[in-house]
């Protein structure tokens, strides 16, 4: 399967580690965004995000939700088994790790184009919205892709001799 954890570069360790945290960072934010209750706090801190940042999630669209339900459901959950295969040294954990790269950028590229193409009319500040996600998850990404095809040597599978 995959080689002992003691071969594991220390690079791969956090990344590993920071995609788990990530993950789940933003399995809480985005989930929460998604199907918060409709309580008096919850709704002064949506307010509170929307005044200084972004209005996406006062009244999100349909488009919004599903993209939103689809990451919650199937990109984050992702991201964080390909965080605990790459501390196992798993193939299958450095392939989730190079889909990531794609799925993280996708996603990215499809929010800046929106905003983009809505003129920026939800969002207030710019640099609160890349700050939240954009920047560390497409820096994240970028660095993953990098370690993952340098050690990509060390997530092959162990070549059995000839009988």
């Amino acid at each position: 399967m995959g080689n002992h954890a003691a071969a594991r570069p220390t690079s791969i360790t956090v990344l590993g580690v920071t995609a788990i945290a990530l993950g789940s960072f933003d399995l809480v934010f985005e989930a929460f965004l998604l199907f918060r209750p409709e309580t008096p706090f919850i709704q002064h801190m949506v307010a509170w995000y929307a005044q200084v940042a972004d209005t996406t999630y006062v009244r999100p669209d349909a488009a919004t939700k599903a993209f939103t339900t689809i990451n919650v459901f199937w990109g984050v959950p992702l991201l964080i088994l390909a965080g605990v295969g790459l501390l196992g040294m798993r193939r299958w954990g450095f392939l989730l790790g190079i889909g990531q790269f794609f799925v993280i950028n996708y996603g990215n590229t499809y929010d800046l184009l929106v905003d983009y193409w809505d003129g920026f009319s939800r969002v207030r500040n710019l640099w609160i919205v890349f700050g939240v996600g954009m920047v560390q998850f497409t820096l994240f990404s970028f660095v993953l892709l990098y370690y993952l095809l340098k050690y990509e040597h060390l997530f092959r599978p162990p070549v059995r001799a000839a009988p």
